[in-house]
């Protein structure tokens, strides 16, 4: 596969898996680069990329116009400052310039030939920091969050 294109594309960044793989996607980094605007679509449909308009549904965020990418190798992640980012505290929401690369890969047995979008490196612009948790945080079990009445229909008889 070779590189077609390469273009640096600003936007957010929604699921990015910028220092492990994407459990989803074997063996690869992955983002969305989403709430593109008009310039960055036309720079990516340019290089022969397909944008995706988001169909919000409830609980996950709403990406605007958007783009996956993905690499089989570790990004560089940077600040506006062009220091070095822990790609583990990148969060969804995100602001960043994204180097994009288009490449073309040829037809093969079960898929048909196309072009895919990579990315190589992030600088982001403004931060917002991924949290572990699961949002259980603040949350604490004691005696008093049981209600014994919810309990009744199963009681020995």
């Amino acid at each position: 596969m070779s590189v077609d294109a390469k273009a640096v594309v600003s936007g957010t960044l929604y699921w990015p898996f910028l220092k492990r793989h994407n459990p989803m996607k074997e063996g690869k980094y992955t983002v969305d680069l989403g709430n593109l605007d008009k310039k960055a679509c036309k720079t990516l449909k340019d290089m022969g990329l397909t944008v995706k308009t988001d169909q919000p549904k409830d609980g996950k965020p709403d990406r605007g116009k958007f783009i996956i990418l993905k690499t089989g190798y570790p990004p560089k992640v940077v600040s506006k400052n062009r220091q070095d980012v822990d790609g583990d505290i990148v969060g969804n929401g995100t602001e960043a310039n994204v180097r994009v690369t288009a490449y073309h890969y040829p037809k093969g047995p079960t898929w048909a030939a196309g072009t895919s979008g990579g990315f190589n490196a992030i600088q982001v612009t403004n931060l917002v920091e991924f949290t572990r948790g699961g949002g259980m945080d603040d949350f604490d079990f004691d005696d008093d969050a049981v209600d014994d009445d919810d309990f009744d229909d199963f009681s020995d008889e």
